[in-house]
């Protein structure tokens, strides 16, 4: 699931693609997720990406006996890690902030 349009991405833009994941859920800026919010312009290139990440991350089957807010976190940071293995960990635990903020 590597995206072809991250392949061999230089470190400058994938700091650059970092910065958009943090702004996009509102990092350091929000107690709860703020999914693409207040995306500035200069990273609406990085929208798509970021919300086909989120919607491949929510298709996930989840096969838990009894999930927990913990459990969730470490089971969408460890498919993050597995399909996605571009991102960052700033970029990983924003995804799995989200997306175990919205599984609750």
């Amino acid at each position: 699931m590597i995206s072809p349009n991250f392949q061999g991405l230089s470190r400058e833009n994938s700091d650059f693609f970092s910065e958009a994941v943090q702004q996009y859920f509102g990092v350091g800026q929000s107690a709860t997720p703020r999914a693409g919010e207040n995306l500035e312009s200069k990273f609406e290139m990085f929208r798509p990406e970021i919300e086909s990440i989120l919607l491949s991350m929510r298709q996930q089957s989840i096969d838990l006996s009894k999930p927990d807010l913990a459990t969730m976190n470490s089971f969408y940071r460890e498919r993050l890690k597995v399909y996605y293995p571009w991102l960052s960990h700033s970029d990983i635990a924003a995804f799995s902030w989200n997306l175990t903020y919205d599984w609750k």
